[in-house]
């Protein structure tokens, strides 16, 4: 594969502490467990995360209400995003908007989680993308869930972690695509 991930728990504390201020400290943890302890995390003008002494590796952060990721690029010509997210009855709720008619019915047909792994797959294909404006339905998810289309550009799934409560998906595509 190409690409590698880095998880740790989001800690809490009995302190007045926010799941915010929380969410950001594990995240400095873990870009200091992997670049070093001087490397600091920036954004890009379009949000994407960067570690300006590794301008070329591109990686992509994601939270859930329990654990943190950092997910790196291991090619330099490979763009990346990732998703971790925990099952919430919301998804249901909310599902035509950011599914397409055919996923609605693909995901309607599947385990109960296929539409929390539409979700994070369409997620991390929103950051791969770096692509102002995209919308979720400009998303199309292949029927198996390992490819994905948007505005021309085609993606690659993965799903490291696909539990009945978690799941995390990691979408790859090259700049040049």
């Amino acid at each position: 594969m190409s690409f590698k991930l880095y998880t740790t728990p989001i800690a809490y504390t009995s302190d007045r502490t926010s799941k915010r201020e929380r969410e950001v400290a594990a995240t400095q943890k873990l870009v200091r467990e992997v670049f070093g302890e001087k490397a600091h995390l920036t954004h890009t003008p379009s949000g994407a995360p960067v570690i300006p002494s590794s301008p070329r590796q591109a990686i992509s952060i994601s939270h859930c209400s329990d654990t943190c990721v950092l997910a790196v690029a291991t090619d330099p010509d490979i763009n990346i995003g990732v998703d971790i997210e925990t099952q919430r009855e919301q998804l249901q709720r909310v599902a035509n908007k950011f599914l397409t008619p055919d996923e609605i019915q693909m995901t309607a047909t599947r385990e109960a989680f296929t539409l929390l792994k539409a979700w994070t797959a369409k997620e991390a294909v929103f950051k791969c993308a770096l692509t102002s404006g995209l919308a979720f339905h400009e998303i199309h998810l292949h029927p198996t869930l390992e490819h994905a289309e948007a505005r021309g550009q085609l993606f690659s799934l993965h799903y490291p972690l696909v539990t009945p409560t978690h799941v995390m998906a990691v979408a790859l595509s090259s700049p040049h695509s």
